[in-house]
């Protein structure tokens, strides 16, 4: 199970939009020099982001982006820029018989998900 870079920087590029009122449009440069990022990289995962709805992007001189959502969990992002997380890909095969080893790998893996699902991003009113 490995968080990509995207969903990283996705989830702290998310987590600096909360803190602006949800009025306040924030330009895409300021995004990534805030994050330490480059321009291209932070376009890249903001478009990702725009397309699920989760930030609204604004044309213009005046343009960048604001958060959509009031709210969201770190398995959500996670879910929008890289899919799925498995501890071994063949967990997201169904598989008739389980050793008792696989089931335990399987529980930690959903209590992980579960942990992320908990752990939410709520936006500054």
């Amino acid at each position: 199970m490995k968080i990509i870079q995207e969903s990283y920087e996705a989830i702290k590029m998310i987590k600096f939009l909360s803190t602006f009122p949800k009025e306040v449009i924030v330009p895409a440069k300021e995004i990534a020099n805030e994050k330490n990022i480059s321009l291209k990289f932070a376009l890249k995962i903001l478009q990702i982001l725009k397309k699920a709805g989760i930030v609204e992007a604004h044309r213009g001189t005046k343009g960048g982006y604001n958060l959509k959502v009031d709210e969201i969990n770190l398995y959500e992002i996670i879910m929008v820029v890289q899919g799925e997380l498995y501890l071994v890909s063949e967990f997201k095969k169904k598989k008739k018989e389980k050793d008792l080893w696989v089931t335990e790998l399987e529980d930690l893996q959903n209590d992980i998900i579960d942990k992320l699902k908990k752990m939410k991003i709520t936006k500054t009113k």
